[in-house]
């Protein structure tokens, strides 16, 4: 019987070699030459789509495919494992499960949303480690509940895995007891150097020159280890992430300034033009602020701004206002800008002319 070697060493993710897609193509090409795959697992987890797409290559492959963690299976890594047949796990290796998580920004709608996600995640999660173990979903619940550690020995008791094998690196020691203090990617890299350069050398599937090249990671040569790249990817990740995060926020915080602005230029003219009071301010820059620019504009233009009649005004005008006196060739736009209630009086006043000036403005 001949039996192929795949190794999934790494970060989960889909720019790698570790993306589904790269993944399938080497566990596809390593079916079609032998007659079973001894999958071996080092990874402390990623992306859940990913290895959602892995666990399905796994799980619908025609030939047995057996699992053996040499180091960690974390968090995604913890699932894709149970796609196999059978699973081994080395004497000093771990397995960590906690409930998937995620990231994201928006309204309070966004954020619903991705919470129901990650919901119907867990509970396929919680599904696939119910099938492997026998448990109930509510047991398997507890889980889901923090970073959740298993040595060897009490996977193999939890029905985990089904076999516990000869450690592969064999200088790395962990009590169970110091778990608390690690990360799934702290211990990681703890096995990391001596899975490396197990059998005295390296094991890579990517083109670590390419790589490092493509995204312009910076500390790290083709030199370094698989998992000493990706740290790196993940840290440029985080970098531009946490840019594009400071980016996205000033750039808020300046159009919040500019419609500020905006909106108290548009207030302070409307007192000017004594549409409104100075006490009334607050109200109007209100409505600008939550309402928008575009309602406060509607909201003053609605505004007609008094008339003031002067002793003068009504001698010289025989009880009309200034304006009106100087209103003989108006047009009906001129009567609604200089004198609407003028206007509103000359249709019983003078109906005919009010009628000429509809007319006009209407009927064209």
């Amino acid at each position: 019987m001949k039996i192929g070697i795949v190794k999934l060493y790494g970060y989960i993710n889909e720019w790698g070699d570790n993306s589904a897609r790269c993944f399938s193509e080497r566990f596809e090409k390593a079916v079609a030459d032998h007659d079973e795959i001894h999958l071996h697992i080092h990874t402390y987890g990623g992306s859940v789509f990913e290895g959602n797409l892995i666990y399905n290559t796994i799980k619908n492959c025609k030939k047995p495919v057996d699992v053996y963690i040499d180091g960690v299976s974390a968090s995604m890594g913890s699932v894709i494992m149970l796609a196999a047949r059978k699973v081994y796990m080395a004497e000093n290796a771990f397995i960590m499960i906690h409930a998937p998580s995620g990231y994201t920004e928006g309204t309070a709608k966004d954020m619903l949303g991705a919470a129901k996600l990650l919901r119907t995640i867990e509970a396929n999660f919680k599904t696939v480690y119910a099938a492997k173990t026998g448990k109930s979903e509510s047991d398997i619940a507890l889980w889901m509940d923090g970073d959740n550690w298993f040595g060897a020995k009490e996977a193999h008791g939890e029905k985990l895995i089904d076999g516990i094998v000869a450690s592969v690196a064999k200088d790395v020691s962990v009590l169970e007891s110091e778990l608390k203090e690690f990360t799934a990617q702290t211990l990681y890299h703890r096995f990391a150097a001596e899975l490396d350069n197990n059998n005295g050398k390296k094991e890579s599937f990517m083109n670590k020159k390419e790589f490092i090249a493509r995204y312009g990671l910076t500390g790290v040569t083709e030199n370094n280890s698989d998992a000493e790249i990706y740290a790196a990817l993940d840290k440029k990740i985080a970098e531009i992430t946490s840019a594009e995060k400071t980016a996205k926020e000033q750039a808020q915080a300046e159009l919040k300034a500019e419609k500020g602005k905006q909106i108290t230029t548009m207030v302070e003219g409307a007192i000017a033009a004594k549409k409104i009071t100075a006490a009334q301010k607050d109200q109007f820059v209100k409505i600008g602020e939550t309402a928008g620019v575009e309602a406060l504009q509607t909201a003053l233009d609605a505004i007609t701004p008094p008339k003031t009649i002067t002793i003068t005004s009504m001698l010289q005008g025989g009880g009309q206002s200034a304006a009106s006196a100087n209103s003989a060739n108006w047009a009906w736009d001129e009567w609604q800008k200089n004198d609407p209630q003028g206007l509103e009086a000359l249709a019983k006043t003078d109906p005919e002319k009010f009628q000429a000036l509809y007319d006009a403005k209407y009927k064209k």
